[in-house]
């Protein structure tokens, strides 16, 4: 499941995530637009993040970030869960055993960033203006 945001694409997955997607075997689907009961779980996942690994934490880097989270995940992951009604590091135990293996081949994966202008901008060259996202030359 993935929320609707336009990381992958509106409404539907772009083609580069479908591809990705495809490649291992998955289905994507797409939670709907403004239904918070079908985001509950990643919402708590986050704010569970947020209250328990967060606070009085400083980061100096994204590798530290990622250290300090590879230290507590165990932890977090051998408490109990009452909704689960067991330990997480001890639940995913049959969850794996169903899982099926990855393909032989590396899916293709690109990541890029793009920055993008607010529209009102306006910028003024030698020879070119752009105004919001179209171009136009300059006379």
């Amino acid at each position: 499941m993935w929320d609707n945001e336009s990381g992958i694409g509106r409404r539907r997955p772009t083609e580069p995530v479908a591809a990705f997607a495809g490649s291992l075997g998955l289905e994507i689907k797409l939670l709907p637009p403004r239904a918070p009961e079908s985001k509950g779980m990643v919402e708590r996942i986050n704010r569970f993040f947020g209250q328990r690994f967060m606070p009085g934490r400083d980061f100096r880097s994204p590798a530290d970030f990622n250290g300090q989270l590879e230290d507590w995940l165990p932890k977090a992951n051998h408490r109990y869960s009452r909704s689960r009604h067991g330990r997480p590091d001890e639940l995913i135990v049959p969850d794996r055993e169903k899982m099926r293996e990855l393909p032989p081949v590396t899916p293709e994966a690109v990541f890029g960033n793009a920055v993008r202008l607010p529209e009102y901008l306006r910028f003024w060259g030698p020879s070119v203006v752009c105004l919001g996202a179209g171009w136009q030359s300059a006379q």
